[in-house]
This record gives structure tokens, C-alpha cells and sequence, in this order.
């Protein structure tokens, strides 16, 4: 009996390059998805880096920027107060004026402050002085104040803090000998008269940097005073002896040479100024002497010959 041979085919293994090819595929498309995904990230948090630097850019400018430049910094200013390094000048008010566009107007500038050994302190009071006082060189009004005796900006009155609503950017500070003036946000010279017995107060810009502000606060014609100083830090009242404008004001400073200045409220206020033989000479009507209606409550600017 013969045995049947049948010719089996061997089996031949499949490789399926199509199932590889598929799984390839799959593997760049999940890989050029991540990439995508990746820069997406990186150019969303590149962006949103870039609007917190702007935000916070313009932030910092809001609490800086006071729309004028600035000749002196509110650190440098700091620093000025705390090492007086003025001319040695003898202590006195040397009272001239100066015509700008057919106005008047009156100059008292204040000698003797800023020197190591100064004769002179400035100081804010809230007793008007007497005019009988002979250790006043000169005294004048200084931050604007609301009926309820609240202050329109920050105010120190020999360290001790006075309740305020508003702010203002121009800004004197002083502490015994030494006197400052600038414009600025920072209060780094409110917080440095606060803890040295020192008196600071705010008032409007009229000029900063012999640059005008874009606007003015106060509108129509007042009798108007002023602080300003010049390049050389030389520290001047100024009063006008007629009735203008806000701004007709800051550009007669501005044209007579003026660095900065900030206003003085009280219009045709009385006050007064010694000259060097301690002679007084009334500023304004001695009628309105004294002021009784706020009284305790006006801080005085007073230059005062130390005893």
C-alpha cells in the first residue's frame, strides 16, 4: 500500500509594513503635536510675560510719574537734608522784585539754611508768629486745609503726622538747619520728617525742572505765592501784587529763572520779614493780623534765627 504524499505548501510569515508604517505615522503626528503644543506654551507665557511687564511698567509710571520732569529726585533730596552742604551764607532776607509782562512781582530770598553751621531753621507752626518776635526772619502760609481742619495732602508738623485727603506733588520738607523742595510721588521725606521731628507738606506743581505742567488746578485770578528755587538751590518767596492767573504765574518763574516752584495759598495774606538790623517789614495788610478764623489750624512755614 503506498503512502500518499501531498505537497504542503510551507507556511510564509507576513510582515505587515502597513501596520508599521501606520504606527510611524501616528508616532511624528503625536510628536509634531506636542512640539505644537510646547511653542503654544511658550509663546502664550512669552506674551503673558510681556502684558505683567507692561502692566507693571505702567503701574510704576503711575505711581512715579508726576507729568514733569524732575530736577532733583525725592533720594537725592533725602540725601541733601541729611548732609547740608549750602553756601556759608550770613543768615538774612534780601527782598528785591522783578517785572515780567508788565506785572510786579515781590522776591524775598531766605539766606542762611543748608550750612553746617547754619544760623537759620525752618519749621512748620501752627501758632501764627507774633509780631513782636524777633527770632522770625520771615513766616508765610503754607498746605491748603477743609473746613472740618483736615489737611489737602500729606502734611508733618515737627513729627507729628496731620489727618489728610488728597494728594499733591510738590513738597517741601525741612528739618532744623536744612530745607528741601521737589516734586514727587514718593514719600520717602514725609516718612523721614516723621521720624526726625521734621516738618513736610505738599502743594501744587507750578514749575519742576523750568518745565510748565500740562494744566493748572486753580482757575481765574488770585493774588498767588510761591516757593522756587533756582540752579544753585537758592530758595526764594515770591509773591504777586496783583490778581492772575495760575499759570501767568508759573511762566513769570519760569521766565525770571526759575527751577522749581511750588504754590503757597493765602493770596494777599498778611505776613512779614526782618531784614539784617532784625527790622520788621509787613508783607500785605497788617489789618488782617491776626488770623482768627483758623486759628490752630494753619500751618505756618516759619524761618527762624536760632536763639
Amino acid at each position: 500500500m503506498q503512502t500518499e504524499h501531498r505537497n504542503i505548501p510551507e507556511e510564509i510569515p507576513v510582515i505587515s509594513i502597513e501596520r508599521i508604517d501606520d504606527e510611524t505615522h501616528a508616532s511624528d503626528d503625536n510628536s509634531r503635536t506636542r512640539k505644537l503644543v510646547i511653542a503654544l506654551i511658550v509663546i502664550a507665557s512669552l506674551a503673558l510675560a510681556l502684558i505683567v511687564a507692561y502692566l507693571v511698567r505702567k503701574q510704576w509710571q503711575r505711581h512715579t510719574d508726576v507729568g514733569v520732569p524732575v530736577s532733583v529726585t525725592a533720594k537725592q533730596n533725602l540725601h541733601k537734608l541729611q548732609n547740608p552742604a549750602g553756601p556759608n551764607l550770613p543768615p538774612r532776607i534780601i527782598a528785591d522784585s522783578f517785572i515780567y509782562d508788565d506785572a510786579c512781582f515781590m522776591t524775598y530770598r531766605i539766606c542762611g539754611l543748608n550750612q553746617t553751621d547754619g544760623k537759620v531753621y525752618a519749621r512748620l507752626e501752627l501758632s501764627e508768629p507774633d509780631t513782636a518776635d524777633r527770632t522770625v526772619l520771615l513766616y508765610s502760609r503754607s498746605a491748603d486745609h477743609k473746613a472740618d481742619g483736615s489737611y489737602l495732602a500729606s502734611i508733618v508738623v515737627q513729627g507729628r503726622s496731620m489727618p489728610y485727603v488728597a494728594q499733591r506733588y510738590g513738597y517741601m520738607a525741612m528739618q532744623g538747619n536744612s530745607l528741601v523742595m521737589g516734586i514727587s510721588k514718593s514719600e520717602k521725606l514725609y516718612k523721614y520728617a516723621l521720624d526726625n521731628n521734621g516738618s513736610f507738606f505738599r502743594q501744587y506743581v507750578l514749575l519742576s525742572d523750568y518745565s510748565l505742567p500740562k494744566y493748572y488746578d486753580l482757575k481765574g485770578e488770585q493774588y498767588r505765592n510761591a516757593y522756587a528755587t533756582t540752579d544753585g538751590d537758592d530758595l526764594y518767596y515770591v509773591k504777586t501784587t496783583m490778581k492772575m492767573r495760575m499759570e501767568d504765574f508759573a511762566v513769570a518763574l519760569q521766565q525770571q529763572g526759575f527751577r522749581d516752584a511750588v504754590y503757597i495759598t493765602g493770596g494777599d495774606d498778611y505776613s512779614y520779614y526782618r531784614d539784617t538790623d532784625l527790622t520788621r517789614h509787613d508783607i500785605g495788610d497788617i489789618q488782617k493780623y491776626p488770623h482768627w478764623k483758623w486759628r490752630d489750624t494753619i500751618p505756618w512755614l516759619v524761618f527762624r534765627l536760632e536763639k
